[in-house]
């Protein structure tokens, strides 16, 4: 059977409603049983007086501080090595999962063994033909990931499985051979980079990426930090920073660095200059101060 194969974890931080509506997701999947765990990442409000209420026969974990997404998953990770499943399928708390998803997405990774991790075709919530992510490519030179499906819509041209460089790690299952082969996130990025360094080192393992558009999921965006936030761009600026400097080819490293370079002063800066956000310039300075200074993890000031 496909559902006691697979543990599914649910990341979740003071957001209850999302949270209940991903789990009813969940379990209307096709698979049974299933054995689902919600990692309650240090929630302070009533999160989990409502998902234990609602759902007694779920496991139900609380972190006593919010380690970020990468320490998070990671208390999920060392949970799937104790046990005996052969996935692990990460869903984000604000994402609803289409009841065929995961028997499709497990069916694409048992016929290839070369894949370490298979995510599915995802939309954004509320136009349900609209593409948020169908796996990227990393332009090595700029340090970007681009998905060239991202805003399309699905008219059922995208039939096939697609290899990839990266998806979002919450929308996709990850085979537990190669998590014993290279390991757990690296939780000095706290947030964002934190999956896409995990799969340049599954693929430096030697494994594939894939996604497959028979697996659907369907997203509410920006839950966590939000999109354009201080703490969004402090977090991409440091990370994206850590990510090249750990991961790119070393002639590739040498063009990002200039690259970076004008790329910060010219677009990011000067962008949020004219449109008056000067938090936004301290964070993103300061991103870059702590990643020169090494200093990483949780983000260690209260506002910019």
């Amino acid at each position: 059977m496909i559902g006691n194969r697979i543990l599914i974890c649910v990341l979740t931080y003071n957001s209850a409603q999302e949270t209940l509506a991903c789990v009813a997701s969940l379990k209307a999947l096709r698979e049974d049983p299933i054995d689902i765990v919600v990692i309650d990442n240090g929630s302070t409000d009533d999160t989990e007086r409502h998902i234990r209420n609602a759902y007694s026969d779920i496991t139900y974990v609380k972190n006593a501080v919010n380690s970020g997404a990468a320490g998070g998953r990671n208390i999920g990770l060392a949970r799937v090595l104790k046990g005996g499943w052969d996935y692990v399928f990460f869903v984000d708390n604000d994402a609803v999962v289409d009841p065929e998803a995961l028997g499709e997405l497990i069916r694409c990774a048992d016929e290839d063994r070369s894949l370490a991790a298979v995510g599915a075709i995802t939309y954004y919530a509320g136009e349900k033909t609209k593409i948020w992510n169908f796996g990227g490519r990393i332009d090595w030179l700029r340090g970007r990931f681009y998905d060239g499906c991202q805003g399309a819509d699905d008219a059922g041209q995208f039939a096939d499985v697609k290899e990839c460089d990266s998806f979002p790690i919450g929308f996709g299952i990850v085979r537990t051979e190669a998590i014993r082969k290279v390991g757990l996130l690296d939780e000095r990025y706290f947030i964002y980079h934190e999956e896409a360094d995990w799969h340049a080192r599954m693929k430096r393992a030697g494994y594939r990426l894939a996604v497959t558009p028979r697996a659907k999921i369907y997203h509410k965006v920006s839950q966590s930090i939000g999109m354009e936030t201080p703490a969004f761009h402090y977090y991409r600026t440091r990370n994206r920073l850590l990510f090249m400097q750990k991961n790119a080819p070393r002639l590739a490293l040498a063009g990002f660095c200039f690259f970076f370079l004008y790329d910060f002063l010219f677009n990011t800066m000067l962008t949020l200059y004219l449109n008056g956000k000067r938090p936004h310039m301290r964070a993103a300075l300061r991103g870059v101060a702590d990643f020169l200074r090494r200093r990483f993890g949780k983000c260690a000031y209260e506002s910019f």
